[in-house]
């Protein structure tokens, strides 16, 4: 690849890249860091049908991570909304940052390779 080209497409990574950091700086908060699952329940009572298999549910929790633990906390229907779409904007924004890895790392290659290409060998 030669200098020009080599330049393009540095240039072109850095554009993604910012392109990519403008998005993420826009983000709207609250983010929240887990992920929502459902879960069914047998509850307590001694002849209810859920001991049969007719199980509660399905309920909405947050599973997330406190102190290396999985926890899990309920949410409530008329929250649902709210907190999914917080944590779809959580997941959004890691998704980006991991992008945006990939093109530091491929910016930094370009960079090196170019590095390469503009050394005069000594004689």
């Amino acid at each position: 690849m030669n200098y020009s080209q080599q330049r393009k497409k540095i240039r072109s990574l850095l554009q993604d890249r910012f392109t990519l950091e403008r998005r993420m700086l826009g983000a709207k908060p609250p983010f929240i860091a887990a992920s929502l699952v459902l879960y069914r329940n047998v509850c307590g009572k001694p002849n209810c049908a859920c001991k049969a298999g007719h199980t509660h549910g399905p309920y909405t929790y947050l599973s997330f991570k406190e102190k290396g633990k999985t926890r899990l906390k309920m949410v409530p229907r008329l929250q649902l909304e709210d907190t999914a779409a917080a944590v779809g904007r959580y997941r959004e924004f890691q998704q980006a940052l991991k992008r945006v890895r990939r093109l530091n790392r491929q910016a930094e290659a370009s960079f090196k390779s170019l590095r390469v290409s503009l050394i005069r060998r000594a004689a």
